[in-house]
């Protein structure tokens, strides 16, 4: 009877239930080692702090080091010591909003007839969706299935994130910005003239200059797994709107 009703369940829907630092056995995960850490853009950038904070983001930090057993730092401490770290491509609590198969995210968020089309035909797509807490999520869809997910930040006051559909191109791992006294913006992937998915402060605090900023750990992921030549599509889905709910 449990296997029948187990069936029953639509597995894009299915989500982690976590306890302490176990994650669902069908969650992918990745690991970075010693070397790996120390010999990345992020790390070669004198001016990009050495902080779990710049791994994780301080949202996602407090999990994140209980999954690897750190247990006696903060987000604001050094990873310099570290021999490895592991961490799930998919962070766990956005497995509540956003469906493992692309097919299913049109019933959960209302898109324009024009996204719809890209959501149809495309192979590789990042969407970009505010949830029911204010935050702003990630998800990376291969072959129509969630491959990596995260929350990011963006920016609403003077320079806004703009709405809109985008193809990705590869840029430069050290790539700094011209416009704002040379930022460094490691593993930048450019979606618009002078706009990019990078990594950089990306605190709860929305304070980009209109770019998309992805913690260390997942822009490093996307930069060398997402296609090349305009392949991937991103959807920014009205930004500054709530349009993802909890599956309850």
């Amino acid at each position: 009877m449990s296997f029948l009703l187990q069936a029953l369940v639509p597995i894009p829907y299915l989500v982690p239930i976590i306890t302490g630092s176990v994650l669902p056995v069908w969650m992918e995960t990745d690991t970075l080692t010693y070397h790996e850490l120390h010999t990345t853009a992020f790390y070669e950038m004198d001016d990009v702090p050495k902080t779990f904070d710049t791994l994780f983001w301080n949202l996602q930090t407090e999990f994140l080091l209980k999954y690897n057993g750190i247990t006696n730092k903060t987000w604001s401490d050094s990873y310099t010591g570290v021999k490895f770290i592991n961490y799930p491509l998919i962070y766990p609590e956005i497995s509540w909003y956003l469906p493992l198969n692309l097919s299913w995210i049109e019933e959960l968020v209302k898109f324009s007839t024009y996204e719809k089309r890209y959501l149809e035909k495309e192979n590789n797509v990042i969407l970009i969706l505010r949830d029911d807490k204010e935050r702003v999520i990630l998800g990376y869809y291969e072959d129509q299935e969630l491959r990596l997910a995260t929350y990011v930040s963006i920016w609403w006051k003077k320079s806004k994130t703009k709405g809109w559909i985008y193809r990705i191109v590869h840029n430069l791992k050290d790539r700094r910005s011209w416009l704002n006294k040379r930022e460094p913006m490691p593993y930048a992937l450019q979606y618009d003239w002078d706009y990019f998915m990078h990594w950089w402060d990306t605190s709860e605090v929305e304070n980009s200059h209109g770019c998309i900023r992805v913690p260390w750990l997942y822009i490093k992921r996307l930069y060398e797994h997402v296609p090349e030549n305009k392949k991937t599509v991103i959807i920014i889905h009205k930004p500054y709107q709530i349009s993802l709910e909890k599956n309850k």
